[in-house]
């Protein structure tokens, strides 16, 4: 049983003139009935760290004295389309209690730098790291409020908080100095100046070049490569300065050349060595880097691989790392490491996901999820044979009906090994066939909505259908040799070959759940974003095994450049994809919609942020002339994966309700898509009678 401590004067069930946080109940979820799992149970999980962690960005700290980890959790509201925010402390000794010690402010979005564009967002939330103090009486963390975003202070014991910087720029990171009497800092205050200086230049017309994404925008971005402003605050003055070398290379923590490095441990730290001319993608080999700076390899076969999760003992004595192994790299392997020695050893398999693990004193702390199993906070202990919950933000799902899912191991045509996992229906008769819809293209770790979470895995299942969620089949077998990216793009669309093999691998599955007597093959659904539509939009020209499709981020056409502007047109071009000179080309004829819009073989469903919506207008528009029947749907203030809470709602109501319409045949009467139903009838009608 968790414990939230406070939960009904604060915590998650905030009595604040915005009441927030959702009431969270508590229980282990077996000894009563467990009620129906919804769609809005799925957008209301309060999630800790951003949907797809980056390296360098840890989704918990722990205190100076090991005794109590910090970490933000945040809840999406659907209704006020809206986040909740809390910075947490829980104690690692005291496992399940919580406390709350700052809440609000506005959701803060992953953004980088991509294809010379500067500070682009992608949709995904931001991991928040709050910083401990030296002393551990307080700690920092980024906050944005009234539009801006800045390095707030809040107290250990919750008794206040407050921002210490006024930037007139967001603040991108900082660091605590090691007396705790600085804090380093860094902006991108020349950002506000290119926004204005392309403010100045509409004035005379913009040039079209490569700044351009006009499927986002009819402005140019800033360029990336922007200058980053480094300045230091002095917390006992409040005075700022700009920051020093010494100052600076606190908050970069540099790595010698050619090395990538964990986070800095007592006295030293782990790295992985690049290993040159390996060819792509480059692999690595574990190292440990000492106080001094001298390195010591780990000549150990298990040493050598592509980067990956590493954390050690506060003595360095023992280096944790993670590899991937078993069928198509689908189970999570522990390893340990003592420098000096030439072996390591396994001490722990699973195929849940583990996140940034550290090891303040014996045992270790990490962030974990499993299939069936929202991110948690666990304690391991030193050998890791067993477990402790240290915090369960979800408490309450244990007490939610969630489908039984089997991990399912196959080939494909090319013999790549591929694995997935069938998600049962709560209600699952062995008598009865059911329908499936497909979801991709990752499978690791909680099965909630697919890549992009659009489609609600656990949601779908406890209204009769199997959900087939699919890890996406490594593409680099297909392109052994290849030296860098774009040779490997090249060599994958030859043949439309990595296609193929998507395609092969969901097609397999299919046939045996089908001879299995799961399945019913009439009544078999595929949705997908980004690479996933690519592999719906390949189905629908050339497969006849689906009855119903659901995509965004698509899809792929010969105007692609036109409407994603010259930088990512050029990528293409070296990629290996025809211009749009070309008069013709055979990638079209096997891929395009538009080219064969007649030979689409089932519904189109179509959920676009509206800074993608145009990359979906050609197949729209041509699938409408076709009388074939097809659907969009734009959402404004959008990016590549949806963020907003209504959204989020709305996306995954829509994907069931279409569904439920092509593979049930059931019909809304009331509700938010009674009326779209009636088109979607109107769309089957047409296409019975045929063209005319």
């Amino acid at each position: 049983m968790i414990i939230l401590a406070g939960c009904s004067r604060g915590a998650f069930a905030r009595t604040t003139e915005e009441a927030c946080w959702e009431q969270a109940t508590t229980g282990d979820g077996a000894a009563a009935a467990k009620r129906p799992l919804t769609t809005r149970d799925l957008v209301r999980l309060r999630d800790i760290g951003s949907v797809y962690p980056l390296p360098g960005a840890p989704m918990f700290t722990v205190s100076p004295d090991g005794k109590e980890i910090a970490f933000q959790v945040r809840q999406a509201d659907p209704d006020h389309n809206r986040y909740c925010l809390g910075v947490f402390i829980s104690s690692v000794h005291s496992p399940g209690l919580a406390r709350e010690i700052d809440h609000g402010g506005d959701l803060l979005l992953d953004r980088s730098d991509q294809l010379g564009r500067a500070n682009l967002a992608v949709g995904t939330p931001r991991t928040i790291t709050p910083k401990w103090a030296p002393d551990g009486t307080w700690l920092a963390f980024l906050k944005r409020v009234d539009g801006i975003t800045q390095v707030w202070r809040v107290q250990a014991d919750g008794s206040g908080s407050r921002p210490l910087t006024d930037s007139s720029a967001d603040i991108d990171d900082f660091a605590i100095g090691r007396d705790g009497t600085t804090l380093v800092y860094v902006s991108r205050p020349d950002i506000m100046q290119a926004r204005s200086d392309i403010e100045t230049e509409g004035n005379t017309g913009f040039h079209y070049d490569e700044r351009f994404f006009p499927s986002a925008s009819s402005n140019p971005f800033p360029r990336s490569g922007i200058t980053k402003r480094y300045d230091a605050l002095d917390l006992r003055t409040n005075h700022t300065m700009v920051a020093t070398q010494p100052q600076i290379a606190e908050l970069s923590d540099t790595v010698p050349q050619g090395y990538v490095a964990a986070p800095r441990a007592r006295g030293g730290r782990p790295v992985w060595r690049i290993t040159p001319n390996t060819g792509f993608p480059a692999r690595s080999r574990l190292a440990i880097e000492n106080a001094a700076g001298s390195i010591m390899e780990c000549s150990a076969a298990a040493c050598l691989g592509e980067q990956s999760v590493m954390w050690s003992s506060p003595d360095l004595q023992r280096i944790y790392f993670i590899r991937r192994e078993g069928w198509a790299a689908s189970i999570t392997v522990i390893y340990v490491w003592e420098p000096g020695s030439d072996r390591t050893r396994p001490i722990y398999r699973t195929t849940d996901l583990l996140y940034d693990c550290v090891a303040p004193q014996d045992e270790s702390i990490c962030v974990i999820e499993g299939s069936v199993q929202p991110r948690r906070i666990v304690k391991f202990t030193e050998d890791f044979k067993d477990a402790t919950i240290l915090f369960d933000p979800n408490p309450e799902f244990a007490g939610l009906a969630t489908g039984r899912i089997e991990r399912l191991k196959w080939t494909n045509i090319f013999g790549l090994e591929v694995f997935g996992d069938i998600v049962y229906p709560t209600d699952y008769n062995r008598a009865k066939r059911y329908p499936l819809v497909i979801t991709q293209y990752t499978s690791r770790g909680f099965l909630r909505g697919g890549t992009g979470d659009e489609v609600p895995i656990q949601a779908l299942a406890n209204r009769g259908f199997a959900v087939l969620s699919l890890q996406r089949p490594s593409p680099l077998p297909l392109a052994r040799g290849a030296q860098d990216a774009y040779e490997v793009d090249r060599m994958l669309l030859r043949d439309l070959r990595d296609r193929r093999s998507v395609l092969s691998a969901i097609e397999s599955a299919v046939e045996g759940l089908v001879r299995r007597g799961i399945v019913d093959k009439g009544r078999i659904g595929i949705s997908g974003l980004s690479d996933g539509s690519s592999t719906v939009q390949f189905a629908a020209l050339n497969s006849n095994i689906f009855a119903a499709g659901s995509v965004s981020g698509c899809c792929w056409e010969p105007n692609q450049e036109v409407v994603l502007g010259q930088a990512i047109g050029n990528h293409f071009k070296r990629s290996g994809w025809p211009r749009l000179s070309d008069s013709s080309n055979r990638i079209w004829d096997r891929l395009s919609i538009s080219k064969n819009a007649r030979r689409v073989r089932f519904p189109i469903l179509m959920q676009m942020a509206d800074e993608e919506y145009l990359m979906a207008l050609q197949s729209f528009t041509a699938l409408k002339e076709a009388g074939k029947p097809v659907d969009l749907f734009v959402f404004p203030d959008e990016h590549h994966f949806k963020w907003q809470a209504s959204h989020r709602q709305a996306v995954y109501d829509r994907n069931v309700a279409w569904f439920e319409f092509w593979l049930k045949a059931k019909i809304p009467v009331s509700g938010p898509f009674a009326v779209e139903a009636k088109r979607w009838e109107a769309m089957k009608l047409a296409e019975r009678r045929g063209p005319g």
